[in-house]
Parts: structure tokens; sequence; C-alpha cells
């Protein structure tokens, strides 16, 4: 048929995610309302293929990275399946552009687990292709180039499409399977698939069915090492939502990613495994909790026991901060005063927390803000077991946190004593949790700062959300919503799975914390 052909007049995000475009304009209401950057109307192209131009500037937090032109002279949509310098210069900008300075990272293994992978496809077409896709994909967003995010998107459909075929083939499955499934994971974390955080999980789950098919002859690589403690961690994500015990809990999953010989595990792991304990603890008091008879004799032994348990992981909380302080440095009051102007990250100052805070390293602030996170889940659960056993006695240790709310914290990680804990014990475990999701909030501003890339928003991610829920539960307002808008923030600098977590639900979580208020009111009256 003659005539001139259709072309969609969507704007370039509704385009590219192949989703209806309402055409609003200057920003479509759909990027709008589900968190997106509306990219707008014009077509053209910002990714640069083989010159050197001037890219204009706009407010945002992040600008295009000059370095990004793959190879000068050199278009990548014709070559890049067949030449592997154009994959490996491509991967290479992609490591640039994510990863901070050295200086900020601090693991032991002096490495970040995406710098292992070039190393890791030598010998695997999947796990190449796992990496393109996934280094493709976050250019292709950073930079608004429709050709390389259609490609990454083809590309990851491929490497599924792989990824089941060797699964369901009956062979042996090698570690190459597993480090895919992290691989996809990160994927998710950068462009989230329609089904929102469920395809995020999905990779979870299948990186966990794998893992227990797959085993590691010998002493584990740095690389190894480094993916499994991923693993790891997004099952403990997984599970603190859930309130269960994490998958793999107990198996040579958490014995053998730890340094061997007498060398101390990185605080990461450390914290990773007490986290890991705490969630086991809260699925059993919880268990324990929900068995209560309605009549007054109760099983006091039992919630003693827990009760015991609860302080002990409390104890070597505080002694593993400590240790990781005497290694990392202690956090102290910032001294960074603004973004530049126009940038949307000024929009998060506010005076709802004590001033920010700032870190010796991302190593350091990923550290101290997975140790706040477990007292979030701890001292709620500490708080609930007085109740039950009729609030605390005189030799019961009182609850202990460094308080770095007003000027310096103390030297060498030391601790304060509060003086909070009266006899509406679960007031002053519920302040004493607050105290901590504030911490998270008061790092949020280092995290993002330009030095940090986007690895530093993406550490965010798990604490943020865990501090949110809890601001939720505890309805205090103001710093929900703050929390919300540091996750469209994260939106815009390059984590599409931000949106997914601003409304996210955790059934298991909220239903305790309300079980928790219904309890102390009875109490109370």
């Amino acid at each position: 048929m003659g005539g001139i052909p259709y072309t969609s007049g969507g704007c370039g995000t509704c385009r590219r995610r192949k989703v209806k475009c309402d055409e609003t304009k200057p920003e479509c209401l759909r990027c709008t309302k589900y968190g997106h950057k509306c990219t707008g109307y014009d077509r053209k192209k910002v990714f640069v293929h083989g010159r050197n131009g001037k890219v204009v500037e706009e407010p945002g937090p992040r600008q295009p990275n000059s370095n990004l032109a793959l190879v000068k002279g050199t278009k990548i949509d014709r070559t890049l399946n067949a030449n592997p310098l154009l994959r490996s210069q491509l991967f290479t900008n992609f490591i640039e552009s994510y990863l901070p300075p050295r200086a900020y990272l601090r693991d032991a293994s002096g490495h970040n687990l995406l710098q292992t992978i070039p190393d890791l496809t030598a010998d695997s077409v999947i796990l190449e292709k796992a990496g393109i896709c996934l280094a493709a994909v976050y250019l292709a967003t950073q930079n608004q180039d429709d050709w390389l995010f259609q490609y990454s998107s083809k590309l990851y459909g491929n490497t599924l499409r792989s990824l089941h075929s060797k699964i369901t083939s009956g062979a042996k499955l090698s570690p190459d399977m597993l480090y895919t499934t992290v691989i996809l994971q990160m994927y998710e974390l950068i462009n989230c698939s329609p089904p929102g955080f469920g395809a995020w999980i999905a990779h979870v789950q299948g990186g966990v069915a794998i893992s227990m098919q797959t085993s590691i002859e010998g002493e584990a690589t740095v690389a190894e090492k480094l993916f499994r403690r991923q693993l790891k961690f997004v099952t403990l994500c997984d599970a603190i939502g859930k309130r269960q015990t994490p998958y793999l809990y107990n198996t040579q999953l958490w014995l053998d990613n730890h340094t061997h010989g007498k060398e101390e595990p990185d605080p990461v792991d450390q914290f990773i495994d007490l986290l890991a304990k705490c969630t086991a603890t809260i699925e059993q008091v919880d268990r324990f909790v929900i068995a209560q008879p309605a009549s007054p004799g109760k099983d006091f032994q039992t919630g003693d026991q827990l009760l015991r348990a609860c302080l002990k992981l409390e104890e070597n909380l505080h002694q593993t901060c400590i240790s990781m302080q005497q290694k990392l440095g202690l956090p102290k009051l910032s001294t960074q005063r603004s973004f530049p102007q126009g940038d949307l990250r000024n929009t998060l100052h506010t005076e709802i927390f004590a001033p920010p805070l700032e870190f010796a390293s991302l190593t350091c602030a990923e550290s101290h803000m997975l140790y706040w996170s477990a007292f979030i889940l701890l001292y709620p659960l500490i708080g609930e077991l007085y109740s039950i056993i009729d609030g605390p006695h005189n030799n019961s240790p009182v609850p202990i946190y460094y308080d770095s709310t007003n000027g310096e914290p103390p030297p060498s990680g030391t601790t304060t004593i509060t003086t909070t804990l009266s006899d509406d014990v679960h007031t002053a475990y519920t302040a004493l949790a607050e105290h901590y999701a504030d911490e998270i909030c008061r790092s949020v501003l280092y995290c993002i700062q330009p030095d940090m890339r986007t690895l530093g928003p993406q550490h965010l991610l798990a604490p943020l959300s865990q501090s949110l829920q809890f601001f939720h539960v505890e309805g205090l307002t103001a710093k929900l919503r703050w929390c919300q808008d540091v996750l469209t923030v994260l939106a815009h600098m390059g984590l599409g799975i931000a949106p997914f977590l601003k409304e996210m639900v955790w059934p298991q979580y909220r239903s305790a914390q309300g079980r928790r208020h219904a309890d102390q009111r009875l109490l109370n009256n």
C-alpha cells in the first residue's frame, strides 16, 4: 500500500520500553507516574559513535560520559557481535562509568565483582553474553541510545534461552551458570522488566536452585568468592522481606565463602552472616509468638532462650562493628554542602534527620549500613520478647549504640550506654530501631555523590528499603516520603528497579509490626 509509513509519536522512553505513550508534553504522564526519566520527543540519538561533540548539559544527577564512544571511527551496530575488541571496549566503558575510583573500594580482595567478569568470560559463551548484555543496557540507558537498548534486550532474551537450555539438558551445571544468574540479577536492577520486582526475584531463586547443583573444587578464587557473596546477599534480601531463614543457610554456600586460613573475613561478609542469623532468629520468634495461647500460661523458658539469643546477636554486631571501624574508619559529619545548581540531588537536603554523614570509603559506608539494618530488625524483636516475659529484669543487658547524631562519633568505635530503657520497653526499643534507620538516611548523600558513580546508589537500595518499611509501619510519614524521594532520584541515576521499591509492601514484615502494636495497645489498656 502507498502512503507514509506509520511512525510512533510517543516519547523516547515509552518507545524504548515498548509501551503506549500518552504523548503529554513536555514530559509524558506515564513516565512521570512510574518514575522513569522522560527523554522527550526528539528522535535525535545522544549516543556518540566515532566523533567527539559537546553534549548539552541538563539538570540532573549525572552527565553523559565523554568516554563512552566505543571505538573512534567505528559504528557498533554492524560489528559488535563479531568483534571481540569492540565487546571488550564496551565492557571497559561500562566498568569505568559504573564503579567509583579505586580509593573508595576497600575490600580485601581489591576488586569489585564486576571487575572479575572479563577474566571469567574467556571460557564461557553464556557468561560473556550476560556480561555484554549488562554493559549494553547500562550504557544505553545512561545515554538514551535506542539501538544499543534494543541490542541489549535481544541479547538478554538470548541469554535466558541459552540458560534455560543448559538447565533442562540434564547435564551437570558449571559455576558459570550460577554467575550468569547473578549478572542477570544486576541487569534487573538497571532495567527492571515489566513484571517489576518479580523478575529480579525469579533470577535470585534461579541462582539458588543452580547453586545447589554446582560445587567449587579446591580453594575459591577471588571472583568465585565475590559472586557467591552477592548470591548470599540477594537471598538475604529476599529472606528479610519474608521474615524467614535465608535459602541455603548453613549450607556450603555460606560456609565456604570466607577467606581460608587465619585471616579474618571482610566486614561485609561478617555482617551478611550476622544478618542471616538475625532473619533466622526472626522466624523462630514469630513462630513462638504466634503459638502463644490466649491464656496466661506462657512458655517463658522458650521466650527467655530466644531473648538471650537476640541479646547475644546484639553483642556480636557491636563487636564486629568495632573491629570493622578499626579497619575502615568511623563515620563523621559531612563537609559537602550541595551539588551543582539544578542537580536533582539537591532536593534531598532536609532537616528531618541529623546532619549527613560521610565515610572514609564506600566499603566503609556499605559495612555500616548493613550493621544498622540489622538493628532495625533486631530491636523490635527484643522489645516484643521483653513484653512477653513481663519486661526486663535488673540483670538484663541494657541496649547500647554509639551516638553520631551530635558531632563527631566516639573514638575507636566505643559505645554509649543509652538511658531510654523504661517501663515501656516497646517504645524504648522502637526508638533504638528508629535511630539506626535514621543513620542509613544520613548516609544517602554520601552514597549518591558524583564520585560514587552508580555503585554507591546500588549499595543504598537494600538498607534504604529497610528504613522505608520501618517508617511506614511506625507511621513516620515525613521520613517515609523522603525515602521515596530518594528512590526517585536513584531511578534517574541508572537504577530502574528503584521506582518499584517506593510502594513495595512486605506483607510478613508489616503484619508482624502490626501484631506488636496491637499487643502493646492491649498491655497499655
